[in-house]
Formats: C-alpha cells, sequence, structure tokens
C-alpha cells in the first residue's frame, strides 16, 4: 500500500505540485518561479555551512570617501530639512551620495544641500526635535583619473577604491507536511481512490506552503530568523539585513513614503517612490509596483471617478489617469494600471493592509539551494509507534537583494 501511494505521488503529483507553490501570486511567480537550484551567486565557505554574498560596490575608482563634523544641528521631527554648521558651509559635493549620522540617532540620505547651512535629507526626521546637536557628513569626492587614455611616457597608479565586498545571507528552510492516516489508506484501496486521496491532502498541504513564503516575503522580518528576509525590513530605515546596518549606512536603506493618517493613493505619492527609488544604484527605475487588491480597488475607483459641480454639471477627469477616459473606457471598467510604464498589480496573496511596493526586480533575487522536492511517504509506526504514513515537501532558499535603496513603500493608504 504504502510502495503504491509513494508511486502514485512520485509520477503523478510532485512535479505538479512543486509548480503550483508558486502559481497564483505575481510576487512568487516573478521572484520565486525564475529561480534554479544551484543558482547563488558568490556562495563562500563558511564554518557554519555556505553563505550567500551578494557583491556590493559602495564606491567607484575615481571616488573616495570624506566627511565633514557639523555643529549646532537644528531639525524637527517629520521634517526634511536640516540646519547646522559645518566648516567652510555645506557644498554640493555633499550631497554625492551623502549620508548625515546624527550623533545619537539614526543616518540619512542627503538629498540635496539648499545654502551652507541648510540641506534636506530623503526621509523625514523619525526621532525627537533636536535643536543644537551635532553630527557627521560622510560623501564622495572626485579624485584623480585612474582610467582613460594615456601616452608612451605615462606611469599607471591606481586610486583609491572603496567597495564593499557583500551583504551576507543564510540559508532558510521551509518545509510542509502531509499525513494520512493507514485506516484511511485501508478505505481508499485502489489505484483511483488513492490518488484522490494523494491528491487533495497534497493541494492542501501546497496551498500552506505556499501562503508561508508568500506571508514571510512581505513580512519585517531582518537577520536572525529562521524566516527569510522580509520584503518590509528591505525597505525599512534601520535594522540589519544581509549583516548591514541601515542604521548606520543610510546607502542600505529603503524609500518609504509615510503618513500620520490614511490617505488615498496619489500620484504624488508614486512620483515621490519612483524618483527615490530610481536616483540610486544604477538608475534604473522600479519595473513592478505591487500592493493589495482593496489598494487598487480605491485606485481604480479615483481613475473613474467623475466630479459634478455647478449647475452646467462640468465634468473633471482625475489627473491619476495616464489615458483619456471616455464613456466607452468606463462602460468596459478599467482593468490594468501602469505608472510612468510600470506595471500596477495587486496580490491576492498579500497579508497586509494600506501598503503599496515598488520593486526593482533585476535587484532581488530568492537563490535556491535545494528545489522543493518530496521526501516519499513513510510509515511512522516503525520510528513514532503512530498509525500514519507521512510525507514531507522541503527546500532550501535565502531572499537576497544586492541594493535596499532600489525598493520603496508607501503605508497608511485608504483600502476600497
Amino acid at each position: 500500500m504504502l510502495e503504491g501511494l509513494n508511486v502514485v505521488t512520485r509520477e503523478h503529483f510532485m512535479p505538479i505540485v512543486t509548480n503550483q507553490v508558486f502559481q497564483g501570486s505575481p510576487i512568487l511567480e516573478k521572484v520565486f518561479g525564475v529561480s534554479k537550484e544551484g543558482s547563488f551567486g558568490m556562495a563562500t565557505p563558511s564554518l557554519d555551512g555556505r553563505a550567500i554574498i551578494e557583491p556590493l560596490e559602495i564606491g567607484s575608482v575615481n571616488e573616495e570617501a570624506a566627511t565633514a563634523d557639523v555643529t549646532d544641528v537644528s531639525i524637527t521631527k517629520g521634517s526634511t530639512t536640516v540646519t547646522g554648521t559645518v566648516s567652510g558651509g555645506f557644498t554640493a559635493a555633499m550631497a554625492n551620495r551623502g549620508q548625515i549620522s546624527i550623533f545619537g540617532g539614526q543616518t540619512y540620505r542627503i538629498d540635496k544641500i539648499v545654502d551652507s547651512t541648510h540641506l534636506t535629507i530623503t526621509e523625514p526626521f523619525e526621532q525627537s526635535d533636536l535643536s543644537g546637536d551635532t553630527a557627521t557628513i560622510t560623501y564622495y569626492t572626485t579624485v584623480a583619473n585612474t582610467s582613460g587614455a594615456y601616452g608612451k611616457a605615462d606611469t599607471f597608479a591606481a586610486g583609491d577604491e572603496d567597495t564593499l565586498a557583500g551583504a551576507s545571507y543564510t540559508w532558510k528552510m521551509y518545509h510542509t507536511t502531509v499525513k494520512i492516516h493507514n485506516v484511511d489508506l485501508k478505505q481508499n484501496a485502489g489505484k483511483s481512490r488513492i490518488i484522490d486521496l494523494a491528491s487533495q491532502r497534497l493541494r492542501s498541504a501546497t496551498k500552506q506552503l505556499q501562503r508561508n513564503l508568500i506571508s514571510d516575503f512581505y513580512a519585517a522580518t531582518f537577520d536572525g530568523s529562521n524566516k527569510m528576509i522580509g520584503l518590509q525590513a528591505i525597505c525599512a530605515g534601520s535594522g540589519i539585513v544581509g549583516t548591514i546596518n541601515k542604521a548606520i549606512y543610510a546607502w542600505w536603506q529603503g524609500a518609504r513614503n509615510t503618513a500620520t493618517t490614511d490617505r488615498d493613493l496619489t500620484w504624488d505619492i508614486l512620483n515621490d517612490l519612483y524618483h527615490k527609488t530610481k536616483k540610486y544604484g544604477n538608475g534604473d527605475a522600479a519595473n513592478l509596483i505591487v500592493t493589495s487588491d482593496g489598494v487598487i480597488a480605491g485606485y481604480e475607483n479615483n481613475l473613474t471617478k467623475v466630479v459634478v459641480t455647478g449647475t452646467a454639471g462640468e465634468r473633471y477627469e482625475n489627473t491619476l489617469t495616464t489615458r483619456t477616459i471616455n464613456d466607452k473606457v468606463i462602460d468596459a471598467g478599467v482593468t490594468g494600471f501602469k505608472f510612468k510604464g510600470i506595471d500596477i498589480v495587486s496580490d491576492p496573496m498579500m497579508p497586509l493592509a494600506g501598503k503599496l511596493f515598488f520593486l526593482n526586480l533585476n535587484y532581488i533575487y530568492w537563490r535556491t539551494l535545494q528545489a522543493f522536492q518530496s521526501t516519499g511517504w513513510q510509515d511512522l509506526k516503525t520510528s513514532q509507534n503512530k498509525d500514519w504514513v507521512q510525507l514531507t515537501i522541503n527546500g532550501y532558499g535565502a531572499l537576497t537583494t544586492s541594493a535596499c535603496s532600489k525598493f520603496g513603500v508607501a503605508s497608511e493608504l485608504n483600502e476600497e
């Protein structure tokens, strides 16, 4: 009976099960579904196994890091404007991938230099109001170029190169386990009935594994957990991801667009995250925007809403739309959205409400050490003195990123 169950499972269900784990969620299909076993970048030996290293280039051959001490620092909670005094004043060079570390607080990326005593940061200040505090600015300055054309009499000189070896991730293990009582096997003797029984149990187990993966993907899980690194952790402004502390290194922070109260999804919110996530890394824009069904429903409602004012009944199209809305389009219903060419999709399995994520799939990977596979059905009578047979589907992988700054999140969004 057990051998027949194993044959049925191996021949009829395991190829389908391993594929169905990723189906139904655009995230699982686009990030997890494209991975292949053994495709894990630079895996380096370590004492406790093999770690995944995602190479990160922080500087370049014609730049070197510089620092500046700032005094009389003032900023209010929720503001992006910093006032301070530095020898020679704030200069434009300080915005070159610059960051400001306020003593006793968090590190923030510098957006631009306003004048000699004022600069702005990319994210609202999250700590309590400060006045007369101190800070340190770290930025990059241009040095003598060490590449390009040369003559016969020239000699080669290497320039400083500020390169971080990489972010280090550890493998995670995921499983789902199925049990069938031996009396159920006896009652369903026969190949067709065994197929139906195994099919029902494996379908249920696959869905549970799928829910686990999608829930953990969107979570705020940092280093040190049995679970994978979560997307909210990648987007966060603090915490440790890939052994790199976001609070210390602003270039490792994601983009955030937050509010104190719930609000509708607007063009301004999308545009803010578009430019924040495009600015860093290789300067490429996000290629997927994902949110919940509720946020999409509210967004669609705003897109197709007609405002009528006055006795003449003037009609005003919502400024979010990127195409002319006419009666035919409205009658047909709006089924898909794009923002600056980026697909906006809803994930029906997203376990979060009121959030929208900007993703760049060129910088996020599901690294696979072992694809999901079956251990085969095992009789528990011998090992556990229980009248059951059990099958486990398990795999080893890790969610990694090489640039947290290419990801962003908008929160406090209204759900329809």
